[in-house]
């Protein structure tokens, strides 16, 4: 669950930043 909340500040930070993170919670997953 935290990590969702994590990801959410990403993108309302830097849109650009969550594509990567998200590509990064895939690997990891």
């Amino acid at each position: 669950m935290g990590v969702v909340e994590v990801v959410v500040v990403e993108v309302v930070e830097d849109p650009m930043f969550s594509v990567r993170s998200v590509r990064n919670l895939v690997m990891m997953h």
